[in-house]
């Protein structure tokens, strides 16, 4: 089973989906309750777009591990996506009670408020990850998408500018440590 795995596992770094999916399938004939199996196929078939078919893999990985906070994150990615925005909540409220401080599914579930139009919510999100990650590029410029949608411009104007300081703080933090 582990061979067909990482051989999963180096394909899809190589982003050759289809053929991760093939040797995903394989391990999945020698051990049918691998979670990671399961989720990594749903992780390839999402890069071949075959959306249906990722939930359900991702889904088979939820049965046999409940608590794979991953698993919730990429199912509500996709359901995003799908503009399924109602399940794609519900996803991003499972892993957030897995883990209250997971800034990637706070700042996705934001993203999917902000287009229903609830941007106090959003807000309320964006400030949750930028509490936990200060310098939370994306967050930060939603943060200034949004209040510019609900008409306030200066405050919008100065998320948007402090995300641009914000990515050059982490480009000179990437190469001065990269320098020393």
């Amino acid at each position: 089973m582990d061979d067909w795995y990482y051989k999963g596992v180096a394909l899809q770094r190589q982003k050759m989906y289809a053929e991760a999916v093939r040797a995903y399938d394989h391990a999945l004939l020698l051990k049918p309750k691998c979670a990671k199996c399961w989720y990594n196929k749903g992780n390839s078939l999402m890069k071949l777009h075959k959306s249906k078919e990722a939930l359900h893999a991702l889904d088979q990985a939820i049965s046999i591990h409940p608590q794979y906070i991953l698993v919730y994150l990429k199912k509500g990615n996709i359901l995003r996506i799908s503009k399924n925005y109602r399940e794609s909540i519900a996803a991003y409220d499972v892993a957030l009670k897995i883990n209250p401080h997971f800034f990637d599914v706070l700042y996705y579930k934001g993203l999917v408020l902000e287009t229903m139009k609830q941007y106090s919510e959003a807000v309320a999100l964006y400030d949750k990850v930028l509490d936990i990650t200060p310098l939370h590029v994306k967050a930060t410029f939603r943060k200034g998408v949004v209040s510019m949608k609900g008409g306030n411009y200066p405050r919008g104007l100065k998320y948007i500018f402090l995300s641009f300081v914000n990515a050059l703080h982490l480009l000179y933090y990437a190469i001065s440590s990269y320098l020393i």
